[in-house]
């Protein structure tokens, strides 16, 4: 179910501020900040991201320095990005392994730094991470989901080994895909985001088994430009859906 909390609102979009330079910018605006009516944004710690290579966490120790050390209650309620970058082999246990270890690295750092969480965002601007890749195509897509739900249960149970509370936000859940298949017709497995929904199951598998008190948040992309107060409860009603 869903549990109504206290509304944040997360400043999201645009340029993100990255890394020590883009973080020490953010820091030197902390007035503005502190006038805008958000309570929270988005940042990105300079870290290559969980989809390839690994993290030295030593490497990010500056950025991580410059966040604690800020005196904004807007920066614990801060979150840091991972973006979807490219496509991975969801039947390699050695690819999938890699990037759970690199996910509890980010969680950690992230959690280091004073942040509120990580925002999952499934959007690519290139090539799509979460349709059914050319090489998968001969499998049953029952199988390539299953896979996925496993991939998504273990890089949760990586993030939730590094940090128990964490709040993890995704710019959207499986609310999205719903919509695109309900309302527009889309089948799935023909969908960019054929596999998300799967892997979205396999985040919430984790939390439940072995993070309750970590929390999974469904941003609701298509709530964006809404600016009615009165329509968010028909939103959380769909995402409960």
């Amino acid at each position: 179910g869903v549990t109504p909390r206290r509304t944040r609102f997360i400043q999201y979009g645009g340029r993100v501020p990255a890394g020590v330079t883009g973080v020490r910018g953010l820091v030197a605006s902390l007035e503005a900040l502190a006038a805008s009516p958000f309570d929270g944004v988005v940042l990105d710690l300079g870290t290559p991201g969980i989809w390839g290579g690994s993290i030295d966490p030593a490497a990010h120790g500056a950025v991580v320095q410059l966040l604690r050390d800020a005196p904004s209650p807007k920066l614990r309620e801060s979150f840091h990005r991972l973006a979807s970058t490219r496509a991975i082999d969801w039947f390699d246990p050695a690819v999938v392994a890699a990037v759970a270890r690199n996910a509890g690295a980010i969680a950690a750092l992230a959690r280091s730094a004073g942040l509120r969480g990580l925002l999952l965002d499934p959007q690519t601007y290139g090539p799509p991470a979460w349709h059914v890749q050319p090489t998968h195509a001969g499998r049953p897509f029952g199988d390539l989901e299953a896979a996925v739900t496993r991939a998504g249960d273990a890089i949760m149970a990586a993030i939730l080994e590094a940090w128990p509370d964490v709040v993890v936000m995704l710019v959207f859940g499986q609310s999205e895909p719903f919509r695109a298949s309900c309302v527009f017709g889309e089948p799935l497995a023909m969908s960019r985001y054929a596999v998300w929904p799967a892997f979205v199951a396999g985040l919430e598998r984790a939390r439940i088994a072995r993070g309750r008190s970590a929390s999974l948040v469904d941003g609701f992309l298509p709530a964006y430009p809404t600016r009615d107060p009165a329509v968010f409860p028909l939103y959380r009603a769909l995402v409960a859906a």
